[in-house]
């Protein structure tokens, strides 16, 4: 059984510390996604702006 299994059928096979991780990692791949979009946004309706990351 490899590691990404484990991640993400963590609780049906009965490892709890595992079922977590998917949701863990999903949540902040989802933050980090929203935060390029708002950055990029905020680049393109600042045109004089020269540093924002």
């Amino acid at each position: 059984m490899s590691l990404l299994d484990l991640w993400l059928n963590g609780a049906t096979l009965g490892a709890q510390p595992f079922s977590y991780f998917g949701v863990t990692l999903s949540l902040s791949v989802f933050i980090f996604i929203v935060y390029v979009i708002i950055a990029v946004k905020q680049v393109i309706d600042n045109k004089k702006q020269r540093l924002l990351w």
